[in-house]
């Protein structure tokens, strides 16, 4: 069970602090997003976010209800 959590939780931020699993059924996954992605003008950045994550166990498997971004920022790359 944990094992396959903790891959949708780093598929849904970069860099995973906590995962709360509450009655075998719910947990809230969250941590910090880093990357390089680009502006609208095309120039390169570097991009932080914060995340939380929500997810319910249905048959068996792990499905997201819930995603929450905040923070956000993307500081040109010279």
């Amino acid at each position: 069970m944990r094992n396959s959590l903790i891959a949708l939780a780093l598929l849904a931020c970069g860099s995973v602090l906590a995962i709360p699993v509450a009655a075998d059924s719910l947990a809230v996954v969250y941590g910090h997003g880093d990357s390089t992605r680009e502006t609208d003008d095309g120039q390169p950045c570097h991009h932080n976010y914060w995340s939380s994550n929500t997810f319910i166990k249905q048959d068996g498997a792990w499905k997201p209800v819930f995603s929450h971004v905040s923070g956000v920022t993307c500081t040109k790359i010279d």
